[in-house]
Order: C-alpha cells, then sequence, then structure tokens
C-alpha cells in the first residue's frame, strides 16, 4: 500500500459490519458515504475477533445472533480485554430486530454502546456512526494525552520539581522557571502577573486538623485553582501555606482573576476525611509588572513584594484581594 494511500485512510473511520446475512452489510454501504467510511465484514463471531485483533475497528456493527457466537460475547470481548485495553475505546452498536428491554440491559451490562433496530433507518445509521467515530477519536486523543500527561508527570517527579501530596508544581520548579518566564517578557516586552494565595488560619487549621487532613486540603485547594485559573497559567506550591500563581499574559485583569479564585475557595467548603466539610478563605496578593530588567533581580524583588502584600492581607484579616503594580523594582 503506497504511502499516500495510508494517508488518505487514515482520516476514514474504519466500520467492521458482523452479520451472517450479507444485505445487511450492503445497505450500509449504501447509507455510509465512501468518502468518510471504510467497511469490512464478517459473517462469524470469531472471524470479526480476527480482523478486530489485526485492525482494531473504530466501529462495530454487530447482530446479535450469530452462528458461533453471541454479539453480546463479541462485544465482552472487545470492551473487557487487559491484554488489549485500547480496543475498549471501539464504539459498538448492536443490531436488534426488535427493542427488546431485557436484550438492551444485557447489552449495557456487556458494555454495548448503543442500538440499531431492524428494518434499518437510513438516517438514524448514518447519525449513530457517525457519532461512535466522533467519540473513538475524541477517546483517542485523550489517551493519549493522559499518556503524555502521565509521561510528564513521571518526568517532573525524577526532577524532583512536581509536590506529588499537593498535585501541582513545587518551589523549587518555580525558581527554575520563573527567571524563564521573566526573560521571554523582557524579550517581548509583554508583562506578568503573579498571584500568591495563601490560606487563611493555616497554622491553626494545621494545630486543630492535624498534618493528614490538611494534606488533603491543600489538594482540593490546588485542584480548584488549577481549574479556574487562566489557560496559560501554571500553579506552584510555593509555600507550606499557599500557592503562587504565574501568568505571563495580558488578556484578563489580575484583580478579575484574583477574585474569581478568592471566591471559588471562599464560596465552597472543602470536603476532607470522614466527610468533614471545612469552610475556607485565602487572601490573594498580586504583583502586575512588565520586566525590564535581570530576571532574577526582578523575580527577587517580586517574591519579595508578595510576601509584604500576604503580610498586609494577614493583617488585615485576609479573605481579600489586593493587586499592586511593581514599575520601579523591575
Amino acid at each position: 500500500m503506497s504511502q499516500v494511500l495510508r494517508n488518505y485512510l487514515r482520516y476514514k473511520s474504519h466500520l467492521l459490519v458482523v452479520d451472517s446475512n450479507p444485505l445487511t452489510a450492503q445497505q450500509l454501504q449504501a447509507y455510509l458515504p465512501e468518502a468518510h467510511f471504510t467497511i469490512d465484514t464478517a459473517e462469524l463471531g470469531e472471524l470479526a475477533w480476527a480482523k478486530i485483533e489485526q485492525q482494531p475497528p473504530h466501529v462495530v456493527i454487530c447482530a446479535q445472533r450469530l452462528p458461533d457466537i453471541s454479539g453480546l460475547v463479541l462485544c465482552q470481548r472487545l470492551k473487557a480485554n487487559p491484554q488489549k485495553p485500547d480496543l475498549q475505546m471501539t464504539h459498538f452498536l448492536l443490531l436488534l430486530n426488535n427493542p427488546d428491554p431485557q436484550e438492551q440491559s444485557l447489552g449495557l451490562m456487556a458494555g454495548v454502546d448503543g442500538w440499531l433496530i431492524q428494518p434499518l433507518d437510513p438516517l438514524e445509521v448514518q447519525n449513530k456512526v457517525k457519532l461512535g467515530a466522533q467519540l473513538y477519536k475524541t477517546r483517542s486523543a485523550l489517551d493519549w494525552t493522559n499518556k503524555r500527561l502521565l509521561t510528564l508527570r513521571h518526568l517532573l517527579c525524577h526532577l524532583g520539581l512536581l509536590d506529588v501530596r499537593v498535585g501541582c508544581l513545587n518551589r523549587q520548579a518555580l525558581l527554575e522557571s520563573m527567571p524563564v518566564v521573566i526573560a521571554e517578557a523582557i524579550a517581548q516586552q509583554s508583562q506578568i502577573s503573579c498571584l500568591q494565595i495563601t490560606v487563611d488560619q493555616f497554622p491553626q487549621l494545621h494545630a486543630t486538623y492535624g498534618h493528614k487532613v490538611m494534606q488533603e486540603v491543600l489538594r482540593a485547594v490546588a485542584g480548584r485553582l488549577s481549574n479556574n485559573s487562566h489557560p496559560q497559567g501554571v500553579l506552584y506550591h510555593h509555600a507550606p501555606d499557599g500557592f503562587l500563581c504565574l501568568v505571563p499574559t495580558e488578556d484578563i485583569p489580575p484583580e478579575v482573576l484574583g477574585q474569581r479564585l478568592l471566591h471559588v475557595i471562599r464560596n465552597h467548603p472543602i470536603s476532607v476525611a470522614y466527610g468533614l466539610l471545612l469552610p475556607l478563605t485565602v487572601s490573594i496578593a498580586g504583583i502586575v509588572c512588565r520586566p525590564e530588567h535581570h530576571p532574577e533581580t526582578c523575580m527577587t524583588n517580586i517574591l519579595k513584594e508578595l510576601e509584604q502584600l500576604t503580610q498586609d492581607l494577614k493583617n488585615a484579616g485576609g479573605n481579600r484581594v489586593r493587586i499592586a503594580g511593581l514599575p520601579a523594582l523591575c
């Protein structure tokens, strides 16, 4: 097979039709455009399984009753195969002669993703097969992304840059990456925003609930901050009682981001061990600057000013946001 043909087929969804009646495959070929699908057929379940192992399809349409094994057995074999977990992404449609609730219930238990009822409706076939192909591609993309993230996590752990207990980058990662971010801002003549988020009353909470519970609290806080920060923001576990979020962009006002992060912690208690719901508040100190000088000097000044702002917020009772500019020190 030529490389051009391989590239062409790669963008087409592969459909496997399993039915002892050849008219079924002919119908499906008539309903589905050749430009988007390649269709293979098998009259027996075991033959279909051999084809699945050789070339996993995106979508399988399988009759409930076959001469050798049932469609449910084939589906279960495909969806629960520890040797080939990638087969779980294949979208499995079971072909039924009538909408039998009992057979549909058994199908769900076997891992069936959907049904097609005889006689086949062209529009229903097109919609369900297209949806199945899209779901397959989405699952594949998510699986690839998860594997990449897992690899990156292992690398960060190996380099000592990840706080595994909290689930985000640690202070060492901050000290190594922040000069790079500042240098890029200097080169691009752009500004950066640094938000330091500190859990209010952390020493008292630690003394009351203990180290294990507070680790759960910090992990939950880190998750909320990551999910609600700017897409390009990076979160670091900067101190025992808090985090630093570095946002190297200008398209979101730091006051807006700070208020969003404040509310997402304050408005929803943290669920920890033994069903405990722990109300929390945070203090958020922010520095916005347009670096113009040496990255290391600018980083030292930013961290120093953040600590001072954070202390002022604690003295004022916490549970608030304060954003300051830093034109003179950078």
